[in-house]
C-alpha cells in the first residue's frame, strides 16, 4: 500500500479505490522505463542481475506489447 501511495502522492482510502491491474500496469511501466534510462546512462555499470532484470522486461514488453 504505501509503495502505491508513495507513487501516485495518494492516501491509502484512495489507492484501495483503485483497480489492482491499471496500478500494477503503471508500476510496471515506471519500473521498465527506470531501468531502460539507467541501462542508457551507463550499461557497464549494471549488475549481472540489473542486466538479466532488464532482458526478462524486456521480453514481456515485447510479449505482451
Amino acid at each position: 500500500m504505501s509503495v502505491i501511495c508513495e507513487a501516485f502522492g495518494c492516501l491509502p482510502g484512495d489507492a484501495l479505490g483503485q483497480g489492482w491491474s491499471l496500478v500494477r500496469d503503471v508500476l510496471d511501466y515506471r519500473l521498465l522505463m527506470s531501468a531502460k534510462d539507467q541501462h542508457n546512462r551507463n550499461a557497464a555499470e549494471m549488475s549481472e542481475g540489473q542486466i538479466a532484470l532488464w532482458r526478462e522486461m524486456v521480453e514481456a514488453t515485447e510479449t505482451n506489447g
